[in-house]
């Protein structure tokens, strides 16, 4: 037994990996920042459909790098690493949370909205649905819009969004057809 636990161990030590190299490092491009201009403690009003008024706040805006293997496999010889910028807007009543993930173009073509959990990405591709478009008589510039995917008739939940990156998110249109409006 004690010859077998050896013979196991040095068969570990053995396949043990080199450690990967850095292949590359991708950085967010002045152009890909563009898509997202929200800075922490910026605060915007936002109306609902009825009239009802509320805030939110810019609480967080980060930068960081993530690490993949180029092989996605045990023992891959390289990696590259990418920067990722989170962007976190809320409010406290009613509670809402809008996430903006930005990621370099080479692991992940969309800026990604999530309000409260549910997602909207962006493709950052196409060209804005519109040049132009107005609001309660405000004008909105190279606005994307961006339909849900989910189908829960339960629940009250997010089922449209209007973004633009001047401005970031402009309307939200949830499930009962209620719309959550920028106050310009």
């Amino acid at each position: 037994m004690y010859k077998l636990l050896i013979v196991i161990m040095l068969f570990t030590l053995a396949s043990c990996c080199d450690d990967p190299v850095l292949d590359n490092k991708y950085t967010l491009t002045d152009e890909e920042k563009e898509y997202v201009t929200y800075v922490v403690s910026d605060t915007m009003t936002y109306t609902y459909s009825n009239g009802f008024e509320f805030d939110m706040r810019v609480i967080l805006k980060e930068n960081i790098f993530i690490r993949e293997d180029e092989e996605h496999r045990y023992c891959s010889k390289s990696y590259f690493i990418y920067e990722s910028q989170l962007i976190r807007i809320a409010s406290n009543v009613p509670q809402f949370q809008f996430d903006i993930e930005l990621n370099a173009e080479v692991n992940y073509p969309f800026v990604k909205i999530s309000i409260n959990d549910y997602a909207f990405p962006i493709y950052r591709e196409l060209l804005p649905e519109f040049d132009t478009i107005s609001i309660n008589g405000n004008l909105f510039k190279n606005v994307y819009s961006i339909g849900a995917n989910y189908s829960d008739t339960m629940n009250i939940i997010p089922s449209g969004l209007l973004y633009s990156k001047e401005d970031g998110i402009i309307q939200i249109t949830m499930s009962d057809n209620e719309k959550i409006t920028l106050k310009k």
